[in-house]
């Protein structure tokens, strides 16, 4: 069987069980299928494998949870794509993170198609305390793999052998396959990142932006912890002031 071809596959972690996240998911699904013929994207959850579809990928071996849930359907997802695609770039983010997939697209034109794995927060800890257990990884909201990276840490090898998958943070233990592995993590330069985080809503932050600033930016960070909706506006604003 011939595999299907795209230059870049999201995988989207995600969770039904809000009313937010249904409406995320909503607001993102109109904005990704815009490019449909240079991205594939999937949202993962954990839940039985016969409610997967077009767009949604579920495992039943898993809880959702930060950990070990979102790891293992991380890595089942890869699994499963290597199975039916071939692609150059894997982007793993979440609900959370709006993308202007424009500049996604163009970045990965700049970068090379093997052996590097990016992402905007990547974060270098020295010691040993802390949810980073001493370990370099990547920021989970924006993890970018060449395939070859991917099939290695997911497919050639098992990435369940090493049991720190069940006590560490998703991104983290990432982290720790690509340093057990000699992959160097490189922070993107080119493009930058806004944290919409833990504010009122208040559209002046994005229209007093230049158009040249505003263009810059690769994705959005968008979690406001006491009051979730503000999420869906902030998404509202960008998905028209980006697509429309």
């Amino acid at each position: 069987m011939e595999k299907e071809y795209y230059p870049i596959i999201v995988l989207i972690i995600a969770s039904d069980n809000s009313q937010l996240y249904l409406e995320q998911k909503k607001e993102s699904l109109e904005y990704y299928s815009k490019f449909s013929d240079k991205i594939k994207f999937f949202y993962l959850y954990c839940k039985p494998e016969d409610q997967s579809n077009e767009y949604d990928l579920c495992f039943s071996g898993c809880d959702e949870s930060i950990y070990p849930g979102i790891f293992y359907k991380t890595a089942k997802a890869v699994q499963f794509i290597n199975k039916f695609y071939n692609y150059d770039f894997l982007v793993r983010t979440n609900l959370s993170t709006f993308w202007n997939l424009n500049n996604l697209i163009s970045f990965v034109e700049t970068i090379p198609k093997t052996n590097y794995a990016t992402g905007h927060c990547v974060l270098s800890h020295g010691g040993t305390s802390g949810f980073s257990h001493g370990l370099s990884f990547i920021g989970g909201i924006a993890i970018i793999l060449t395939k070859d990276i991917a099939d290695n840490l997911f497919v050639n090898n098992d990435p369940f052998s090493d049991l720190g998958y069940l006590k560490m943070e998703d991104d983290v233990f990432i982290g720790y396959l690509l340093t057990k592995n000699g992959y160097p993590m490189s922070k993107i330069k080119k493009f930058t990142m806004k944290h919409l985080v833990d504010n009122i809503y208040n559209e002046s932050i994005i229209n007093s932006m230049s158009k040249d600033e505003f263009d810059n930016i690769l994705l959005f960070r968008i979690k406001n912890s006491f009051d979730r909706n503000i999420d869906i506006q902030y998404v509202k604003l960008l998905k028209k002031k980006i697509y429309n």
